[in-house]
């Protein structure tokens, strides 16, 4: 979430691949999600 406020939504989209194991389409997702609620 940090990372997502600061602008860094690549970095934040690498560690949600590697926390979850998710691929590239689903941890975008994620991050876009979250980057829209904040």
């Amino acid at each position: 979430m940090i990372l997502i406020g600061q602008g860094r939504k690549i970095e934040a989209i690498k560690i949600c691949r590697s926390l979850t194991g998710y691929g590239l389409k689903e941890a975008k997702q994620i991050v876009e999600k979250l980057e829209k609620e904040m």
